[in-house]
C-alpha cells in the first residue's frame, strides 16, 4: 500500500525470494561445513539486522525489495539454517526429539507473528520493524556466547556422552549405537536414496504450498464460510508441534536406518489423507480435519527434513546435504501455487491437482518400504550404517570436487 504496487508484484517478489533462497542455500551449506555454525551466524546476523533496518527506512520500492530478499536469505536461510545444523551435530540418538523441540520453538514464531501484525496495524510497519531489529540484536548477540559448533569442541560426544565407551542406556534405556559413517557431499548425491528423499520434500512442499496460497479461494469455491480458512490455520498451528513430537519419537525409537526410512512413510501418507479430505471438503468438520492432518505432516516433515540426511550420511558434511533438501522444499512451496493456479485455469477446479498430488504422495509412501539405507563404497557398513573409526567431523575440510 505504501508503494502503490499490485498484489501480483508482491506475489512475484515472494516467489523469486524463495527461488533465490534455494540457490543461496547451496552456498551457505558449504560455508557451514567449512567454518562452522557459530562463525556463520556471526557473519549473517549483522547483515540480517541491517536488511531489516534498511527495509524499515527505505522510501524506494526497489531498495525495499532488495532488503526484503536480503532479510529472507540472511534470516531463515542463514541463522535458522545454522540452528538446524547445530541440532544435527549435537545429537544422534536423540536427534529426532531435539529437532522436534526446535520445531516447537519455531511454531512459537507463528504466534509472535500475530502479535507483530497487531502492533504493525497499531503503530505502523516501519516502526515495528525497527523494534524487531532491536529485539533480534538483544537476544541473538548474547546467545552467540553459548553456541558451539559440535560437542567435540567442549570434550563431549553427541547426546551429552562424555567418553567413547559410554552408553545411552542410562539416559534412554536403549542399547548403545555403533559409530556413524560419514559420506562426502559428492558421495551422498550419487545415491538414489538422496534424490528420493529430495523428491518427497518437493512433493510435500508443493502440495501444502499450493493449498496455502489458494486456501481462501478454495473455500469460497466450495461455498464454505469465510471463517473456515481461520479454522484450518488454527488446526494447523495446533497440530504442527504434535506432528513434530510424534515424528521425532518415531525416528528416535529405532537405530537402524532402514527402519528410520520406513517410519518416514507416515509423512506422505498423512499428506495424502489431507489432500483426499480437501477433495471432498464442504463443511467446518472436514475443514478442521484437513487442518489436523496438514499440521501433522507439516510438523513431521520439518523434523524429517532436519534429521534424515544426518542419520543416513553422517554429520561431517550435513550442512551441504541439508541445504540441498531444504532447497527442494522451498522450490516445492514456491512452485506449488503455480501448479494449482494452472490447474484451476484449465479445469475450473482444484480437484485434478489434488488427486494428482495425493496419488503421488501415496506412491512415495509405498516406496519407503522398498528402499534401503545407503551404503558407502568400501565402507563395509551394514544396514544400520555403523561407520569407520574416524572422528565424526574429521572429513569436514575434504570437500571433493571444489
Amino acid at each position: 500500500q505504501d508503494f502503490g504496487v499490485p498484489r501480483e508484484t508482491v506475489s512475484a517478489l515472494f516467489f523469486f525470494s524463495l527461488a533465490g533462497s534455494s540457490v543461496y542455500l547451496q552456498l551457505i551449506g558449504r560455508v557451514v561445513d567449512r567454518i562452522g555454525t557459530r562463525a556463520t551466524v556471526k557473519l549473517g546476523l549483522l547483515p540480517f539486522c541491517m536488511s531489516l533496518l534498511v527495509m524499515s527506512q527505505s522510501r524506494n520500492f526497489y531498495l525495499t525489495c532488495l532488503s526484503y530478499v536480503g532479510m529472507r536469505m540472511l534470516g531463515p536461510e542463514t541463522v535458522a539454517f545454522s540452528a538446524m545444523v547445530t541440532v544435527n551435530r549435537w545429537f544422534r540418538k536423540l536427534r529426532g526429539r531435539a529437532a522436534a523441540g526446535l520445531q516447537i520453538a519455531l511454531a512459537l514464531q507463528l504466534q509472535l507473528a500475530a502479535v507483530v501484525n497487531v502492533l504493525m496495524q497499531q503503530y505502523g510497519w516501519r516502526e515495528v520493524t525497527m523494534l524487531c531489529t532491536l529485539v533480534v540484536l538483544l537476544l541473538d548477540l548474547p546467545a552467540l556466547l553459548f553456541l558451539q559448533n559440535s560437542p567435540e569442541e567442549v570434550g563431549l560426544l553427541p547426546d551429552g556422552l562424555k567418553h567413547e565407551g559410554d552408553s545411552l542406556e542410562e539416559a534412554e534405556g536403549g542399547k548403545e549405537e555403533e559409530r556413524e559413517i560419514n559420506f562426502t557431499f559428492w558421495e551422498a548425491i550419487r545415491t538414489y536414496q538422496c534424490w528420493f528423499i529430495i523428491a518427497v520434500a518437493f512433493t510435500l512442499g508443493s502440495g501444502w504450498g499450493g493449498m496455502n496460497v489458494h486456501l481462501q479461494a478454495f473455500c469460497a469455491e466450495r461455498g464454505m464460510l469465510p471463517s473456515s480458512t481461520s479454522l484450518i490455520y488454527s488446526a494447523v498451528g495446533l497440530f504442527v508441534p504434535a506432528g513434530a513430537v510424534i515424528t521425532g519419537g518415531l525416528l528416535d525409537g529405532v537405530s537402524n536406518n532402514n527402519d528410520k526410512l520406513r517410519r518416514c512413510s507416515v509423512l506422505p501418507f498423512a499428506a495424502a489423507v489431507a489432500q483426499i479430505i480437501a477433495i471432498f471438503m464442504s463443511n467446518s468438520a472436514m475443514a478442521f480435519s484437513f487442518g489436523v492432518f496438514t499440521g501433522l505432516f507439516v510438523g513431521g516433515n520439518q523434523v524429517m527434513g532436519i534429521t534424515i540426511f544426518a542419520s543416513l550420511y553422517g554429520r561431517a558434511h550435513v550442512g551441504s546435504m541439508q541445504a540441498l533438501l531444504a532447497a527442494a522444499g522451498l522450490l516445492g512451496v514456491a512452485i506449488g501455487p503455480v501448479f494449482f493456479a494452472i490447474t484451476h485455469s484449465v479445469w475450473k477446479s482444484f480437484n485434478p491437482i489434488l488427486i494428482a498430488t495425493a496419488s503421488t504422495q501415496l506412491f512415495l509412501c509405498a516406496m519407503f518400504f522398498f528402499i534401503a539405507a545407503p551404503r558407502k563404497e568400501g565402507g563395509g557398513c551394514d544396514e544400520g550404517n555403523p561407520g569407520d573409526n574416524a572422528h565424526p567431523l574429521a572429513e569436514k575440510d575434504e570437500l571433493d570436487g571444489v
